[in-house]
C-alpha cells in the first residue's frame, strides 16, 4: 500500500502525464472543435468526390470512431447497436441504412454524370486490382468502354447515382431492375428531401457553407482533393459519340442531378 505522500505524487505524475497528452492533442486537432449531437452518415456515391468530403468531415467533426461499409454484406451482418457506435459513417450502400440510423446527420455529394463517368473509366485504368471492372477498362478504349453491355459497367454507369439514392431495397439489388424510371426518380427524390445536406462537386464551395451551418463551424477550413483520377481531359473535349451514349446511360442522374442545382445550388 502506498503511503500518502508517494500517492501525492503518484497523483501528480498521472495529472502531468494527462494534461501533456491533452495538449499534444489539441495542437493535433483542428481549433473549431465540434462535437455533434449525433452521428453523420455519408452517402458515398463512387466518383463523385465522396474520399475528399469524407476525410474533410472526418477531420472537421473530430470522429473518433469512424467506419467505412463497402458493401451490404458487411452492414447486414452489423447489428443496429453496433452501427449506434460509431459517430461517422461512410457508406457505399443503398441509402435504406437511414432507416436503421434515424438520429443522424444525412449527407451526400452529386456529380455532372458526364464527368463521373470519365472519372470512373480513368480510375480503373489506374487502379492495379486485378478484378473485372480495372481489366475492361484497361483493355478497352473509351467509347468501347461506354458502349459496353458487361455487368461492371452497366452497374458502374447506369442512373448509379439516382439508383443509390433510392430508400427501398426491394427491387433495386440488381441495378437493372425492373422499377420504371418514374419510380425511380420518385424514390430518388423521396431521399433527396430527408437529407440535411445535398452537395455537388462542381460547386463545393457552397456545400461546405452548408455544413458549417449545418454543424456550427466557424469557418469551412481546407477542403482537400485526394482520389484525383488522371485522365485526357474534360467533358468540354469529348468525342461527341462517348458524350451521346453517356447521356443515353445517366439520363435519370441527369434528372437529379438537375433537381439538386435548382434546389441546393
Amino acid at each position: 500500500m502506498l503511503r500518502p505522500d508517494r500517492r501525492l505524487r503518484e497523483r501528480v505524475r498521472r495529472w502531468r502525464r494527462d494534461h501533456t497528452l491533452r495538449a499534444r492533442v489539441n495542437k493535433v486537432l483542428p481549433k473549431d472543435p465540434v462535437v455533434a449531437t449525433k452521428p453523420t452518415l455519408f452517402i458515398h456515391i463512387p466518383k463523385t468526390g465522396g474520399v475528399s468530403l469524407s476525410a474533410y468531415l472526418v477531420r472537421k467533426l473530430r470522429a473518433r470512431n469512424p467506419i467505412t461499409i463497402i458493401g451490404t454484406q458487411q452492414l447486414a451482418y452489423m447489428t443496429d447497436y453496433q452501427l449506434a457506435q460509431h459517430d461517422y459513417i461512410a457508406t457505399h450502400t443503398n441509402s435504406a441504412i437511414m432507416s436503421r440510423l434515424p438520429e443522424c446527420f444525412k449527407i451526400t455529394l452529386l456529380r455532372d454524370p458526364v464527368e463521373r463517368v470519365l472519372s470512373s473509366y480513368y480510375f480503373h485504368r489506374q487502379d492495379s486490382r486485378n478484378i473485372a471492372i480495372t481489366n475492361l477498362a484497361r483493355e478497352l478504349d473509351l467509347l468501347q468502354f461506354v458502349s459496353s453491355d458487361h455487368p461492371p459497367i452497366r452497374a458502374s454507369i447506369e442512373n448509379i447515382q439516382a439508383r443509390q439514392l433510392i430508400l427501398r431495397l426491394e427491387g433495386v439489388d440488381d441495378p437493372f431492375s425492373s422499377l420504371s424510371d418514374n419510380e425511380v426518380l420518385k424514390r430518388a427524390r423521396a431521399t433527396l428531401d430527408r437529407l440535411d445536406v445535398v452537395g455537388r462537386l462542381e460547386n463545393i464551395g457552397a456545400t461546405l457553407e452548408r455544413l458549417r451551418e449545418l454543424y456550427g463551424w466557424k469557418d469551412v477550413g481546407e477542403f482537400p482533393h485526394k482520389n484525383k483520377s488522371l485522365r485526357e481531359g474534360d467533358s468540354r473535349n469529348l468525342d461527341t459519340r462517348v458524350e451521346k451514349i453517356i447521356r443515353q446511360r445517366t439520363r435519370l442522374d441527369q434528372i437529379v442531378y438537375d433537381d439538386v442545382r435548382s434546389r441546393f445550388g
